[in-house]
């Protein structure tokens, strides 16, 4: 069969997996793409790493923050005092790479991390995903970003630096955030903050998934970001008697004692299920329905509702149009408090038992007792755990349970805590469901299912394979052929083909420029690793390998240029895109990557040239992410160094 036979036969089974899977999954949303740090994680493998070996990551409040001793007071009435000096928190929170994301090191300065965080993800998100760069550049794709703190302006009392008095505004509103990210990358969709505290983040997905639903955008990023800068935010956590003195979060156990507060920042790309299969995009779970509610009146503004609890699981459940009884584990809200843990399960129990008499088959767990209590981010740092548990068919363990709570009786309920490690076993597609309950009395929840195991469709196998990279500077170049040849060895399951063709269309070309082609996937690792140990000494002078450096201006926007015409047959022809590739000028990716089957697949992260970023002086002397390297970085060079970039977000 020749070539033009074989592309309409795969189309024709791509169409026909499409209508299948439609009249099968309706409405759903697909999840292509994601990204986190959470305590003890910097990424998605080491996230796993936590919840798959059970690690505790909560530890003493860092130096870095606040010195715990001048606050810590056990007696619980002390006043200005707090009686937890534990938390979950991440690292590296003042290096950034802003001339990466077009920022003048004076605003990034003046910049709450929190803002800086969330377009690091949203970036890893959508490299993740293969859709980072220009990829969707002026699409209607939306935003929609949870946060509550707002501490850095607070810390360094940044408005009294009146000549920045408009970076130093500007860069501490809570509303640019998802607003910043949008402008960045040219996004024409909503682009929202979600504040609803505890609830923030799954109250971000759900607003992102009825966007979708509506029409509003095509694609949707949602998340949420916490950080926690000053005393007072323990302080009050003390005086609410919602933190646990031991700093450790016992979700359902009989010494439950309250939680700690925690950092982080994650976020996950949708898709409509039908676009996501049309686009050939990898697929790591759906959404199936989603809710959110208010407890309306209780016994107090902050006091927990198991009927509006009950309720906000029921209209998840009917949204996904399925019975309880198929859902075989729940990431609780799960805060380990004396009350607000029966409150949960009863919630839960009653939803489940419209569908269900049956008793202890699906697994509850909660991630604060890994991470603590990630307050505006704590949604979607359950979200990542599931869709993770789908990848790996497992369920991690909820840790520091016992026995349970005397006020909850689990033999007579449809639940039980998971202890250890399990594998997820299900009759049917694994599903999930998700509760965020915020203190403000805002409800949330999801049900998700794992990624639908579809008939593949092969990808076009080319005769011959470009893999174009780039960078900003020649350090980070050499560091990102590093990546690339460790990605070829670590992920077997993706072609060579759809490498290629993720890292044409999916990525930023930047000024740094090497284009690399092969026969072979064998080939595509000798050539990555002759690049990375010999080239910058032998000036990338090897067989198949092209190598420039485009002036700034003449940088094209290639995810512009027409996709139009027929295919680039022939090692010559393939070489010629080479050349256009390094010099700067435009090439058809499509015609060359055969792109009408090949799918949409992670690709290595890009290597942020860090700078510390931070107004306070001494301040902040941490190590960086031991997984993200820091390079050297000509920043004295730039001409934009200290510059107001106008309204800049």
């Amino acid at each position: 069969m020749d070539y033009g036979a074989r592309l309409r036969q795969q189309i024709a089974e791509s169409q026909n997996v499409k209508r299948q899977t439609e009249k099968s999954f309706g409405q759903d949303i697909a999840i292509i793409g994601m990204a986190c740090r959470f305590p003890g994680a910097n990424d998605l493998d080491e996230y796993w790493k936590v919840l798959s070996e059970g690690i505790d990551a909560v530890d003493e409040i860092p130096s870095e923050r606040w010195d715990w001793r001048e606050y810590y007071d056990e007696d619980p009435e002390a006043a200005h005092k707090m009686y937890n000096r534990w938390g979950g928190f991440i690292e590296g929170i003042d290096q950034f790479d802003p001339l990466f994301f077009k920022i003048s090191p004076k605003e990034a300065e003046l910049m709450d991390p929190q803002h800086r965080l969330f377009l690091e993800i949203a970036w890893r998100t959508l490299e993740h995903a293969g859709y980072a760069g220009n990829a969707l550049a002026g699409s209607d794709t939306g935003v929609f970003a949870g946060c509550t703190n707002s501490h850095y302006s607070k810390r360094y009392q940044l408005a009294k630096q009146s000549e920045d008095y408009y970076l130093a505004a500007l860069g501490n509103w809570n509303a640019a955030l998802a607003s910043r990210l949008s402008y960045f990358l040219d996004f024409h969709g909503p682009s929202l903050l979600i504040d609803t505290l505890c609830s923030s983040a799954l109250s971000a997905v759900h607003a992102a998934c009825n966007s979708l639903r509506r029409k509003e955008c095509s694609v949707a990023l949602a998340g949420g970001v916490n950080l926690i800068l000053v005393p007072e935010h323990f302080i009050a956590g003390s005086k609410l008697k919602a933190h646990s003195p031991d700093g450790r979060c016992k979700s359902f156990d009989h010494r439950a004692n309250g939680f700690t507060s925690g950092e982080g920042v994650g976020a996950v790309l949708l898709k409509p299920l039908s676009v996501a299969l049309d686009d050939h995009d990898t697929i790591y779970g759906l959404v199936k329905g989603s809710a959110v509610n208010h407890d309306g009146r209780t016994n107090g503004i902050m006091a927990p509702n198991p009927k509006a609890q009950a309720r906000v699981i029921g209209n998840a459940l009917q949204d996904a149009k399925i019975s309880a009884d198929s859902i075989t584990y729940i990431e609780c809200h799960g805060t380990g408090t004396a009350l607000g843990d029966p409150i949960e399960i009863e919630g839960l129990s009653q939803a489940f038992r419209m569908h269900t008499r049956e008793n202890q088959y699906c697994a509850v767990g909660s991630v604060k007792s890994n991470i603590g209590h990630l307050e505006a981010a704590a949604g979607i740092a359950g979200l990542i755990k599931v869709l993770l548990a789908f990848q790996n068919k497992k369920i991690p363990a909820s840790l520091h349970y016992e026995k349970a709570n005397p006020h909850i009786n689990f033999e007579k309920s449809p639940f039980f805590v998971n202890t250890s490690l399990s594998s997820w076993k299900s009759q049917g597609p694994r599903r999930a469901g998700i509760s965020s309950f915020g203190l403000s009395g805002i409800n949330a929840h999801l049900i998700l299912e794992e990624q639908p195991n579809l008939t593949s469709v092969p990808s076009a196998n080319n005769n011959v394979s470009l893999l174009p990279v780039s960078a900003r500077s020649e350090d980070a170049l050499m560091e990102l052929l590093g990546r690339y040849r460790r990605h070829l060895e670590k992920h077997p399951e993706y072609s060579l083909a759809d490498i290629c063709w993720t890292a044409s269309v999916g990525n930023a070309h930047h000024k740094h420029r090497i284009a690399l082609i092969t026969m072979t996937r064998e080939e595509m690792w000798n050539l990555l690793n002759q690049c990375c140990l010999k080239g910058k000494q032998s000036g990338f002078y090897f067989p198949g390998v092209f190598h420039g450096v485009v002036a700034e201006a003449d940088i094209i926007n290639v995810h512009q240029v027409s996709n139009d015409g027929g295919t680039m047959q022939g090692r010559g022809l393939i070489e010629q895109a080479a050349t256009n590739y390094v010099s700067g000028q435009a090439v058809n990716w499509r015609a060359i990557n055969h792109g009408n089957t090949l799918r949409r697949i992670p690709l290595p992260p890009y290597p942020f040239e860090y700078v510390r970023c931070w107004a306070g002086e001494g301040e902040m002397e941490q190590k960086k992410p031991q997984s993200q390297k820091k390079l050297p970085c000509m920043i004295s060079k730039h001409p934009l160094l200290g510059r107001r970039l106008g309204a800049v977000g």
